[in-house]
């Protein structure tokens, strides 16, 4: 399934490429805000919206099954946390759809049901243990490793993400010696995600700082080291935390973001900004160009980031990157 959706979203950005043609291949749905964990640098918890219930949840995704959609992203705070992912998970299976799934690994020991019915994991890992649980609670480093653990048994591709702050930048190396070879993300800690500027400010490293070690990520890439980020990504990243270059935009042309409630966003820069309840509008294209950005000045998710380069290659760079974006989920 995974190969079928894979040749689905190369063919849908040489659609896009060739023809203009927009269809919603890519859907972030943020299940649930609720989360069993409070990390220093992130503010997601604290958003309010309304859960959709298992039958509003199956009927939005039905209708972005039905306009063309790929690829979803099972994510929130914490999707586990949510009664019925396990449902969601096993709808967009049956309608052969790839699913990832992002969760901070606490609950899959107890919720591994769900592997059967998705292509691939995310967790985060922000450095060794003392630094991990110091980020992200007590506690959360061993969760990882058991959750790594029980996706591995059960043949489930799992990526990493590490987010890059004050707090871990001196962890690179460890970093990749807890990895055991998996592939990782980087992403600088993102000021939507954290919410409010005193949680920001206190997660923040000074720029140099930061540069400094994406260059060294750079140059650990290059040496072979399981980097998922491009080095497109990276060279865009040295501006952190501002960015002068914009990049071309895939959001509400080829992929979005929906909340726990229906509503429909562009990417994770919009986490608290326009949103608009997709059964609002009579398709899911209309909803999605009510939500498309305007006049963006950076790219802030490594995801989106990731996505929105594959669109300045030109058709046959884009292809090939949007190749290496999904080669860690074969």
């Amino acid at each position: 399934m995974i190969k079928l959706s894979r040749t689905g979203l190369m063919i849908d950005v040489a659609k896009y490429w060739a023809f203009n043609r927009k269809a919603p291949a890519v859907l972030g749905f943020d299940v649930t805000y609720r989360c069993n964990q409070r990390c220093s640098y992130c503010g997601v918890p604290e958003f309010q919206a309304a859960e959709l219930d298992a039958e509003g949840a199956l009927l939005h995704l039905e209708r972005f099954i039905k306009a063309g959609l790929r690829f979803c992203i099972l994510g929130g705070a914490e999707a586990l946390v949510r009664e019925d992912v396990i449902e969601l998970a096993k709808f967009l299976k049956k309608h052969r759809i790839a699913v990832d799934l992002n969760t901070n690994g606490f609950l899959l020991p107890q919720r591994q049901e769900i592997l059967q019915y998705i292509d691939g994991v995310a967790m985060s890992l922000d450095g060794p243990e003392e630094i991990h649980d110091k980020l992200r609670g007590k506690g959360a480093y061993a969760a990882v490793k058991r959750a790594i653990e029980v996706a591995k048994k059960a043949k489930v591709p799992v990526r990493l993400n590490c987010t890059l702050t004050k707090g871990n930048l001196d962890f690179i190396d460890q970093i990749f010696v807890e990895a055991q070879g998996l592939p990782i993300r980087f992403q600088p800690v993102n000021p939507v995600v954290c919410k409010d500027t005193d949680r920001f400010n206190a997660a923040a490293p000074q720029p140099a700082q930061m540069q400094l070690t994406l260059k060294k990520i750079r140059r650990l890439k290059k040496a072979g080291a399981p980097v998922l980020n491009s080095y497109r990504a990276l060279d865009y990243y040295m501006e952190w935390p501002v960015y002068s270059r914009k990049v071309a935009c895939g959001s509400g042309r080829l992929f979005c973001r929906m909340d726990p409630s229906g509503a429909i966003y562009s990417c994770a820069g919009e986490l608290n900004g326009l949103h608009t309840p997709l059964m609002d509008h009579p398709t899911v294209m209309d909803a999605m160009k009510a939500i498309e950005p305007k006049d963006c000045n950076a790219c802030l998710c490594g995801g989106t980031l990731e996505m929105n380069l594959l669109l300045e290659g030109g058709p046959f760079g884009a292809l090939l990157e949007a190749q290496a974006l999904l080669r860690w989920s074969r």
